[in-house]
């Protein structure tokens, strides 16, 4: 039994068809054209079928040399797609990150660690306080919260990258179609998020000052504000001394000194004289702007200094990432 033979739509009809050979196989274009080679035959039209009768293009053939002139330099980068073919958008990415980051958090002995000498140490001044007689007040509390958190935060934040690096991970992380600022901001907020848990046994001080005196809650809520705001500045330091190294000992002593250093500036403030140098120490430390706050005062400046603060440590937690993946 032979064949049909077709033409192309736009062959001429006194062109001679080609004939297509029977056997089970395809027959590839290459040799339909050498068989052929005085034919007329319109390569783009042509259409080619297999044993079963399905329709084989002529893309799908024997692979065409390029040119060598051609410019591929600036061809877009094919993007993999994740499991089940879909490709969450930013937020998605980070809350992926987030979630798992924060199960990390409440998986490691270290943090049960970190978070149980803190409020023993909390606890025991808190008292301290107590037994000194003074007012019922929560600003030295405050104080002491955040000279403890200079020694919690860069235990808990020196894993981030660090880890991801000596167990490998973070090249499969940043091989999925996923950007540096989500894997940034999904790590900060699971960091930020288990700091304040960290600190939610502490609003039992408040309750415990209400019974043995009446403080007042303004300075308290005022104060647990800039508390949260100071923690958020700490964490992003974390973050980016856990970018910049790669074993989690080095991350975790460059955080402790930067914080050290911000926090003996701003006592530093407290001890000098009046005049441009102690202006420009107060403007510069982030430690000084918590004061305010713990006197129970809002202060607009320093809400903004603190947070442009925490988006320039993310900025370069970022780029630090970033050129960790072209390497």
């Amino acid at each position: 039994m032979s064949n049909d033979k077709t033409l192309p739509p736009n062959a001429d009809p006194n062109t001679a068809a080609v004939d297509v050979s029977t056997d089970t196989s395809a027959q590839p274009l290459n040799e339909v054209l050498s068989t052929h080679p005085d034919e007329d035959v319109i390569c783009t039209a042509l259409e080619v079928t297999d044993a079963e009768g399905d329709i084989v293009s002529s893309d799908s053939q024997d692979e065409q040399p390029q040119p060598h002139d051609a410019d591929t330099s600036h061809a877009p980068r094919p993007q993999r797609p994740m499991r089940g073919g879909y490709r969450p958008n930013f937020f998605g990415q980070a809350w992926a990150v987030f979630r798992r980051e924060l199960n990390l958090y409440f998986l490691t002995p270290m943090s049960y660690l970190v978070w149980t000498v803190m409020l023993v140490a909390a606890g025991y001044l808190f008292v301290t306080t107590l037994k000194d007689g003074g007012p019922a007040s929560m600003a030295d509390t405050f104080s002491d919260l955040g000279f403890l958190l200079v020694f919690a935060v860069p235990l808990l934040t020196m894993r981030l990258v660090a880890e991801e690096l000596r167990q490998g991970t973070l090249e499969v992380l940043l091989c999925e179609p996923m950007g540096e600022s989500a894997i940034v901001l999904g790590k900060f907020l699971a960091a930020w998020v288990f700091v304040l848990v960290l600190l939610l046994p502490t609003l039992t001080y408040p309750v415990a000052l209400h019974v043995m005196g009446n403080p007042d809650i303004g300075p308290v809520m005022a104060g647990y504000l800039g508390l949260g705001l100071l923690s958020m500045v700490f964490v992003a330091i974390g973050l980016w001394s856990s970018t910049a190294t790669s074993n989690q000992i080095a991350a975790g002593t460059l955080s402790f000194a930067f914080l050290f250093i911000l926090w003996l500036l701003g006592r530093a403030t407290d001890s000098l004289s009046e005049g441009w140098i102690n202006d420009v120490l107060a403007y510069l430390n982030a430690v000084a702007r918590f004061d305010p706050f713990r006197s129970g005062i809002i202060d607009s400046r320093s809400l903004v200094y603190i947070l442009s603060l925490t988006a320039l440590y993310l900025f370069l937690s970022v780029r630090f990432l970033g050129l960790r993946r072209l390497r």
